[in-house]
C-alpha cells in the first residue's frame, strides 16, 4: 500500500507539474487563433467580359496582386459568382471570349490560359514571354493580340502577341522603350488587320495590315483602356485626361471635364459610355463623348473601379478591384453590389456574455456564436447595407446600425430584426447604451441620436459638419463623442447638453473608451492617443509617427490595454497591428499583426477577439488556465489529427483546406520546437518516433493561417 501510495504520489507530483508547466506556456506565448474565416478572399479583381446577358467572367488574384489567379463565372446575370477550377500562380489581368465555349485570359509572366469548354478547364499556353501581359482581344476564334510589357535592361517597352491558329503559336512583337513607363495597357482591333494599342507615356499605335506595320502617335501620359464603338469613333481612358477620334485614330481631341484616372471604358450604345477608376469614380455620357456626368455607386475606403462591361442599353457591371461587382439595370442610375461574398469587411464585435458573440461587416453581414467562437452561423438581416456597429443590452436584445442610416433591432438574440427610423440617411457609425431605455449614436455629418424607449424610437439631432465615429457612457448620464478635427464631446446629464473638451489636436479622433469615470482613453489618426485621468476634462496627448491610425482602443483593466493600428503599405493595402500596454498607456508594443483589423472585444472572463476587413475572426486568452480551455476550443476546425493519444511511431494528419504554403511544427510545453516541416499534400503521416513520451502542440500555418493542436505521446 505504501508503494502504491507513493507512486500515486509521484505521478499526481507529474501531472501538477505538467499542468502547472501547461499553463505558464500558454500565459507567456498567448497567440491569436483564427476562430472564423469567410474563405472567399479574392482581393483584387481587373477584368470583366460577358458573352451575352446572362454568362460572364471576371478575372483577377485570389489574395493580391501577386497572385495566385482567379477566375470567377455567372451564367445567370451575375446573381451569383462560381470561382473557376484554374491552376496558375500569377495574376490575371484581361479576360476575352469568342462565344460560349471558346475564352482566353493573360496575366503576369507571360501567362496564357485558354478554356474551349466554358471555363470549365483551362489550359496554360506558351506565350514565348515571361514579360507581363495586360491585355487579351480576339477578332474570330483563330486570331487574336495581347498586349503587355518588354523588359530591356530594366526599362519597359512594348509587347504585342499575334496568333492566328487559336493560340497554339504566338508571333511576337517588341518596342524598344521610349521612356519610363512604356509599357503597353489596352488594346481594341476592329478586324483581323485593323486595331490599336496604347499604355505609357501617351503612346498610342495604329495598324492596317495586322500588326506588321505601327504608326505611333504620342497624345497622352499613360493610358489605361480604349475603346471603339465604330471604325472611326474611339475613345481613350487614362491617368491625366480622355480622349476621343472621329477619324480612325489619325487625330485625338481631349474630352472634358476631366473627372480622374480612369481604368476602363465602354459604351452600351454609339452615344451612351461609361467609364470607371479612382475611388469609386464612375462618369456616363449621352451624347458620344461631348458631355459627362459623375454617377454615385456604393462606396469602399481606398477602393478603385477596375473595369466595367454592359450587356445591353440598361444592364452593365462594374468591378471593385478589393472584389466587389456591382450591377446596375437601369443604364447606370442605381447599381446593386452583387450577392458575391467578397469584401466582407468585419467592422464590429460584441459578446452579451462569455459564450455568445456578433460580429457585423459589409453587404449585411451579421455573425453569430454560442460556443466561444468555436464556429460561426450567418444571420439574416435582410439587408445589403454596410453595419459599422453592434451593441447588446442582454443576451436577447441587441442593436447593429450601418449605412444609408440602418438601425436593426432584435428581440431574441439575433434570429429576427426589425428595422427602426433613425430620421437620417447618414451613415451610423457607433452605437452604446447607458442602461436599459437610454441609448446614443453617432455619425457622418455630425449626427447624434438618442432613444429613452429602448430603441423603439429615436431623435436625431445634428451639432456639425465634423464626422463622428465613437461613443462611449461609463454611466447613465457621463458620455464622450469623438470624431473629425480632433471633436471630443462630453455630456454630464444623458445626452441634454453636449460640450466641446480641448483635444489639443486636429487629427481624426476614431474611438473613445472609459474604464471608469475618471479614466478614459482615445485613439485617432496620425498616430494619436489621448488619456485622461480627471473624467475627460483634460486629455494628455502621445503623439506616435503620422503613418499610424489608431482605429480603436479598448482595455481590460487600469493598466492592460490595446489600441488597432492601421497604416498602409507601398501597394495601398491596409495592414493592421495589435499594440498593447501593461502599464496604463506608457508604452506600448506589437502583440498581433493582421490585415486591416477594425475592431475588438474582450469578454468577462478575459477571452479576446478582433475582427477584420476580409472576413476573419480571431481570438486570445490572457488568463492561465483558460489558457488550456481556448487551445481545446481551436481543435480540429480545418484539421484532423489521429490518432491522438498515440503511441505509435507516426501520426497523420489530414487538412480539410489546402493552400500555397501549408507548415507544420511541434513543440513541447516549453515552446522548444522539435520538428517543422513542409506539407505537400493534404494527407501527411509525421514521423515523431524521436520525440519523448509527453504533452506537444502541433501548429498548422495554411498561409495566414494558423491553428494549434493538442496531442500526448503515450
Amino acid at each position: 500500500m505504501t508503494t502504491t501510495w507513493g507512486n500515486l504520489n509521484i505521478q499526481m507530483r507529474k501531472l501538477f507539474i505538467l499542468i502547472y508547466l501547461l499553463v505558464q506556456f500558454l500565459t507567456i506565448n498567448a497567440q491569436w487563433f483564427r476562430t472564423y474565416s469567410s474563405w472567399e478572399e479574392t482581393r483584387n479583381l481587373s477584368s470583366l467580359f460577358f458573352v451575352d446577358s446572362c454568362t460572364g467572367f471576371a478575372v483577377g488574384a485570389l489574395h493580391d496582386e501577386s497572385g495566385p489567379g482567379l477566375i470567377l463565372k455567372t451564367t445567370d446575370a451575375g446573381y451569383n459568382w462560381i470561382t473557376q477550377s484554374v491552376n496558375v500562380s500569377h495574376t490575371l489581368n484581361s479576360v476575352h471570349f469568342e462565344n460560349l465555349n471558346i475564352g482566353f485570359a493573360v496575366g503576369d509572366s507571360g501567362l496564357i490560359i485558354k478554356t474551349t469548354n466554358g471555363g470549365e478547364n483551362w489550359v496554360i499556353l506558351n506565350s514565348g514571354t515571361e514579360n507581363d501581359l495586360s491585355a487579351v482581344f480576339f477578332v474570330n476564334t483563330n486570331v487574336g493580340y495581347v498586349a503587355g510589357t518588354n523588359m530591356i535592361d530594366g526599362n519597359k517597352g512594348g509587347l504585342v502577341l499575334k496568333t492566328t491558329d487559336g493560340g497554339n503559336s504566338w508571333l511576337t512583337i517588341t518596342f524598344s522603350p521610349f521612356g519610363e513607363y512604356d509599357e503597353f495597357n489596352t488594346l481594341y482591333f476592329l478586324d483581323e488587320n485593323f486595331g490599336f494599342v496604347a499604355g505609357g507615356n501617351g503612346k498610342v499605335l495604329r495598324t492596317i495590315d495586322g500588326g506588321k506595320n505601327w504608326t505611333e502617335q504620342i497624345v497622352g501620359s499613360y493610358f489605361k483602356s480604349i475603346y471603339f464603338t465604330d471604325r472611326n469613333t474611339g475613345y481613350l481612358t487614362g491617368y491625366d485626361y480622355s480622349l476621343r477620334t472621329t477619324d480612325g485614330g489619325k487625330n485625338w481631341v481631349m474630352m472634358e471635364p476631366f473627372f480622374g484616372y480612369l481604368n476602363s471604358i465602354f459604351f452600351a450604345d454609339i452615344n451612351t459610355g461609361y467609364a470607371v477608376g479612382g475611388r469609386g469614380l464612375l462618369i456616363k455620357t449621352t451624347d458620344g463623348g461631348n458631355n459627362w456626368k459623375k454617377i454615385e455607386t456604393p462606396p469602399f475606403y481606398y477602393n478603385d473601379l477596375t473595369s466595367i462591361y454592359f450587356t445591353s442599353a440598361k444592364t452593365g457591371y462594374a468591378l471593385y478591384k478589393r472584389g466587389v461587382i456591382l450591377k446596375t439595370i437601369n443604364g447606370g442610375i442605381d447599381w446593386e453590389i452583387q450577392n458575391f461574398g467578397f469584401l466582407d469587411n468585419l467592422f464590429s464585435i460584441y459578446f452579451p456574455n462569455n459564450y455568445t458573440g456578433y460580429a457585423v461587416g459589409g453587404f449585411g453581414k451579421i455573425l453569430r456564436t454560442t460556443d466561444k467562437g468555436q464556429n460561426w452561423t450567418t444571420l439574416d438581416s435582410k439587408s445589403k447595407n454596410a453595419f459599422y456597429s453592434v451593441f447588446f443590452q442582454n443576451d436577447s436584445i441587441g442593436f447593429v446600425v450601418g449605412s444609408a442610416g440602418t438601425i436593426l433591432k432584435t428581440t431574441n438574440g439575433g434570429d429576427n430584426w426589425t428595422t427602426k427610423n433613425s430620421g437620417t440617411t447618414k451613415w451610423l457609425k457607433s452605437i452604446i447604451f447607458s442602461n436599459d431605455y437610454e441609448g446614443y449614436i453617432v455619425g457622418d455629418s455630425g449626427i447624434i441620436s438618442k432613444t429613452i424607449d429602448g430603441g423603439n424610437n429615436w431623435a436625431t439631432q445634428n451639432i456639425g459638419h465634423e464626422n463622428l465615429s465613437s461613443v462611449s457612457f461609463s454611466n447613465d448620464t457621463l458620455g464622450f463623442i469623438v470624431g473629425g478635427g480632433g471633436t471630443i464631446l462630453k455630456t454630464t446629464d444623458a445626452g441634454m447638453k453636449w460640450s466641446t473638451i480641448a483635444s489639443n489636436t486636429t487629427n481624426f479622433l476614431n474611438s473613445v473608451y472609459f474604464i471608469n469615470p475618471s479614466v478614459g482613453y482615445i485613439a485617432g489618426d496620425k498616430g494619436t492617443i489621448l488619456k485622461t485621468t480627471n473624467g475627460g476634462d483634460n486629455w494628455n496627448l502621445r503623439s506616435y509617427f503620422d503613418g499610424y491610425n489608431f482605429k480603436y482602443v479598448s482595455f481590460l483593466n487600469s493598466d492592460t490595454g490595446y489600441v488597432i493600428n492601421q497604416l498602409s503599405n507601398r501597394l495601398n493595402n491596409w495592414e493592421g497591428e495589435l499594440w498593447k500596454t501593461q502599464d496604463g498607456g506608457k508604452n506600448w508594443e506589437i502583440d498581433f499583426n493582421y490585415i486591416r483589423l477594425y475592431s475588438l472585444f474582450f469578454t468577462k472572463d478575459t477571452i479576446g477577439y478582433a475582427v477584420s476587413g476580409d472576413s476573419k475572426i480571431f481570438s486570445i486568452t490572457k488568463q492561465s488556465i483558460l489558457g488550456i480551455e481556448d487551445v481545446q476550443s481551436i481543435d480540429n476546425i480545418n484539421q484532423k489529427l489521429y490518432p491522438n493519444p498515440v503511441s505509435e511511431d507516426k501520426i497523420s494528419i489530414e487538412l480539410l483546406r489546402t493552400g500555397t504554403e501549408m507548415t507544420l511544427s511541434i513543440y513541447n510545453i516549453n515552446g522548444q520546437v522539435f520538428l517543422k516541416q513542409t506539407l505537400k499534400e493534404n494527407k501527411t503521416q509525421i514521423d515523431i518516433r524521436n520525440l519523448p513520451s509527453g504533452l506537444y502542440f502541433v501548429k498548422v500555418r495554411i498561409d495566414d493561417n494558423v491553428e494549434v493542436t493538442k496531442i500526448l505521446k503515450e
